[in-house]
This record gives structure tokens, C-alpha cells and sequence, in this order.
């Protein structure tokens, strides 16, 4: 059988006219929770933070219904900056990071291939024992190149079609999931995944943390499943946002660059066994530092009013993240020069999250400065 795995997403924006967020009877008033600031310092919502959560579950928008229990994280520097990608990330950890995650027996140092192009990338691949490992460096391989060579032989064969859960990690339970053919505990899952992550970043010194993201879990029908944790670059703890866009329908009051995160998945005996990372971020230079910020609550109403009074959407995450814009980009059909770097500038956002069906992702985007919104709405072809 035949396996894909897809892992670019199309993204298109959603500027529409619209009614903001207003209480209705029944709901809590705002009278009842209290004004709302629209700005707050990082300290005064590290205090506050469950008060605006709470606001947040409790007020009644439009156009917007919110999950019970969302939470978000405040960290203890925000800024812009500029970064580049590490350059030759991981080559002197190569074989102390596979020794340290394939047990000696399994290890076979046959295995890794190098390639050049489209980017230096190592891979270590072993379909019959199931093992697969990339790091690419520096960044932003095709697609389609790391498809072939990395999940090839190892996920469930339509990706899309056999997905029966996406959502955020934060909302993954101790509850057992039900597979067509048994149970799964995600719970454990994504712990086993966290410690990966951890314990990849002690051995090669990885220069960014990796956040989770969204947990995906494929079911094959016949007893096999594949789990896949979505893990973002983080800088200070803050995730950069990594959504791909492949095409954008209409104007963006910005374009995202095309970044990849990385991927940690267990398939058959629910073990850690493929890992997938493009690229490792270095601060090259800082634009900005905010003590300040607007406040969760008041982004989500900017961006109430950004959307249609027609449309409902459920809110199911809400977190900060950088939004990454490169400074430089190369043309669609243009060769990097041999001496290109790419430079990416990143900004802080509320991300607020609706849809993390494969194929159809929806998220909204408020800048934490200016409280410029934006709506994405990915669309698969």
C-alpha cells in the first residue's frame, strides 16, 4: 500500500463585512464581567490571564461561539525580530540523535542518505522496522521531496479521507479515544511526543523549543492507526505560526512566509517513530520589544467585527504566536543565488483557532500591536 502524507496547507483570506461582538439575553453582559482593557502589560496578564479567558468564554458575540475552557499563555518577553535559518543544523548530531531514539538492535547507519538538493537534507529511513527521520538545513524544503521520502511507507494512504480527529493538544483528554478497532490513550501520546521533543532538543542543541500545536489521528480501518503531533518553532516560548500558504484568494494585509514546523509521529506499537524537521530558527536581530500588548478579549472582538454576520464560527484554541513574513523572498520560478539567506521578520499575533480539519483549516489573526485582523480559510482542491 501506498502512503502520503500531506503536510502543506492552502490558505485563502475572508475579508468580509460584519456586525461585532454584542451581548444577548441569557449570555453574561459586560456589564456583569467587568470593562474590558484593551491593552494590557505582560505582567498585568500573566495576573489576569484566566479573568480574560473567562470574558472571553463568557461574552456573546455575532458571529462567534467559544469553547468552554480555553487558556492561553503569557510569556516573559515579547518582541519583533528578525531570524535566518541555522545553517548545516544537526550535522555534528546526526548519529548521536539516532542512537539516543533506535534502540542499538534496530540502529543500521546504512540507513541515512544525504541529499543536496532541494537543501541539504539527512534522512534516515527503515520502512521494514519503521523508522523514519529527517533534518533538512537549512529550511523550506519542497512538499513534495520530503513526502516521497518520508512518510512514504508509514501513514494510513489518504490522509484526509482517514482522519477521524484533529484538534488542539491542549484539549486532548485522559479519556481513551475510539478507533474503528479499539482504543487510544492521547493522553500518553502526546506526553511520549513532549519528551521526544525534549530530549531531541538536549542531544543536538537544537536552537529554538518545540510547542505542540495539534494532534491528528489517522485510522486504517483495520486495527493500525498513526498518531501525527504537530510541533512549532518557538522563540521564548511564543510558536511561530507555520500553516503554509499555498495560494491566497485575495490581498492579505501580509504574506506569511512559507515555513515548516516539525512533525513527531507514532504509528503501530504507539512509539515514537518518525520525526520530521525542516529548520531551526537564530535571532539575527531584534526590531522591537513590548511591554504591552492588546488584550485577548479585545482582539477577539476586532476581529468579530472583520467577520460576517452570516457565518458562525466555533472557537476552539487561542494562543500567541509569531506570524513570519520573509524580507527578502525569492521570485516563484527564480534560483537562489548561492550566497542566499533568507531573513524573516517575526511579529507577535493572537492566533485564535476555528477548523483544524485537514484540507480546510480556518484561523484568525489579530496583530498584538496594531489590531490589524485577518481570517484565513484553507481550501483544499
Amino acid at each position: 500500500m501506498r502512503y502520503r502524507r500531506v503536510i502543506s496547507v492552502m490558505l485563502a483570506a475572508v475579508m468580509l463585512a460584519a456586525c461585532g461582538a454584542s451581548p444577548e439575553s441569557g449570555e453574561a453582559s459586560r456589564e456583569d464581567l467587568g470593562e474590558g482593557r484593551e491593552r494590557l502589560s505582560l505582567s498585568e496578564m500573566k495576573t489576569t490571564a484566566a479573568e480574560e479567558s473567562r470574558r472571553i468564554t463568557e461574552s456573546s458575540y455575532d458571529n462567534i461561539t467559544v469553547t468552554p475552557g480555553l487558556s492561553f499563555t503569557v510569556p516573559d518577553k515579547l518582541g519583533q525580530y528578525q531570524v535566518k535559518p541555522a545553517k548545516n543544523f544537526g550535522a555534528d548530531t546526526w548519529e548521536a540523535f539516532l542512537q539516543e531514539f533506535i534502540p542499538a538492535g534496530d540502529y543500521d547507519p546504512s540507513k541515512t542518505a544525504e541529499y543536496s538538493e532541494p537543501y541539504h537534507t539527512k534522512v534516515y529511513s527503515d520502512t521494514e522496522k519503521h523508522y523514519f527521520f529527517c533534518l533538512a538545513s537549512p529550511g523550506i524544503c519542497n512538499a513534495d521531496y520530503l513526502d516521497d521520502r518520508a512518510f512514504g511507507k508509514v501513514f494510513a494512504s489518504d490522509r484526509n479521507d482517514s482522519c477521524v480527529l484533529h484538534e488542539p493538544v491542549k484539549s486532548v483528554g485522559n479519556k481513551p479515544f475510539k478507533l474503528e478497532k479499539g482504543t487510544l490513550d492521547l493522553s500518553e501520546y502526546a506526553e511520549k511526543c513532549r519528551s521526544f521533543a525534549e530530549r531531541f532538543i538536549r542531544v543536538t542543541g537544537f536552537p529554538n523549543g518545540l510547542e505542540p500545536g495539534a494532534v491528528y489521528v489517522y485510522d486504517g480501518g483495520d486495527g493500525t492507526y498513526s498518531c501525527d503531533l504537530h510541533l512549532r518553532n518557538s522563540i521564548e516560548g511564543v510558536p511561530i505560526f507555520d500553516v503554509i500558504p499555498v495560494s491566497l484568494a485575495e490581498e492579505m494585509s501580509f504574506t506569511p512566509a512559507k515555513t515548516f514546523g516539525a512533525h513527531c509521529a507514532c504509528v503501530y506499537e504507539g512509539e515514537v517513530e518518525c520525526f520530521q524537521l525542516d529548520q531551526g530558527f537564530e535571532i539575527c536581530k531584534t526590531d522591537a520589544e513590548y511591554t504591552e500588548l492588546i488584550s485577548p478579549s479585545h482582539a477577539l472582538e476586532l476581529l468579530s467585527e472583520k467577520l460576517s454576520a452570516y457565518v458562525n464560527y466555533e472557537l476552539i484554541d487561542m494562543e500567541l504566536c509569531y506570524m513570519p513574513v520573509c524580507l527578502n523572498p525569492l521570485g516563484e520560478d527564480e534560483t537562489p543565488p548561492e550566497d542566499y539567506e533568507a531573513i524573516y521578520q517575526l511579529t507577535p499575533y493572537w492566533s485564535f483557532c476555528f477548523d483544524l480539519t485537514p484540507g480546510n483549516e480556518k484561523f484568525g489573526f489579530v496583530n498584538c500591536q496594531t489590531g490589524e485582523a485577518d481570517m484565513f480559510v484553507s481550501r483544499r482542491d
